[in-house]
């Protein structure tokens, strides 16, 4: 293997366990996850209820 991957692998191992030794485990910020206007509409019950009303009425119109 390449010594320069073989010394990624090693450091990443030791940083692992050094971080089990510490007790604290790092998290990478990979997910961010992202508001989209219906979320931001739909806050509580009620407007869910009116939501799913909304559809129901599309789908039976459709129908």
């Amino acid at each position: 293997m390449d010594a320069q991957i073989q010394a990624k692998i090693d450091e990443i191992k030791r940083q692992s366990e050094r971080c089990k030794a510490e007790g604290r485990f790092p998290t990478s910020p990979t997910f961010t996850p992202k508001k989209d206007s219906l979320s931001m509409a739909i806050r509580t019950k009620k407007d869910a209820d009116i939501f799913m009303a909304e559809i129901d009425a599309i789908r039976k119109k459709k129908n």
